[in-house]
């Protein structure tokens, strides 16, 4: 069991200071889930990337903020809402997430698969990527 909480907060904490950014901020909210390692590692790869993008595109002012959530799927379904949104200047309208010849993007659809889950992308304000994946790991009492 990964716990998420502090994995997504230690990870993002590490991929901003390696940019050195200073303006600016990636914020994770992350529910109080655990999942097993098969399913952490591909989500902090999946994070590594879509975060590591955000920060080398998405702000060439060099002001914003990328929020990493992870959220419990809603009421009635299975598993986790993985949404890493930025607010900068968006995807370029010539990139197709679905379809990208970037190794990055194909990566992110490669892990998200492997997760049981499939990437979607809005680009509203800033471009936000989002993965439906997995199951919870039944707690102790559910066992």
């Amino acid at each position: 069991r990964i716990d998420l909480p502090d994995y997504v907060r230690d990870l993002c904490t590490s991929i901003a200071a390696s940019y050195g950014m200073d303006g600016v901020q990636v914020e994770p909210q992350v529910d109080d889930v655990a999942v097993d390692i098969d399913t952490a590692i591909p989500c902090g790869l999946i994070i590594n990337e879509l975060v590591s993008n955000a920060l080398k595109y998405a702000f060439p002012d060099g002001k914003g903020c990328v929020l990493v959530q992870i959220r419990r799927a809603p009421e009635g379904e299975a598993g986790y809402v993985m949404t890493v949104a930025d607010d900068g200047i968006g995807l370029p309208p010539e990139v197709d997430p679905a379809a990208s010849a970037s190794l990055g993007l194909q990566l992110v659809h490669a892990l998200a698969r492997q997760i049981h889950g499939a990437l979607t992308c809005d680009r509203g304000k800033g471009t936000t990527m989002q993965i439906h994946f997995g199951r919870p790991i039944p707690t102790e009492g559910e066992l």
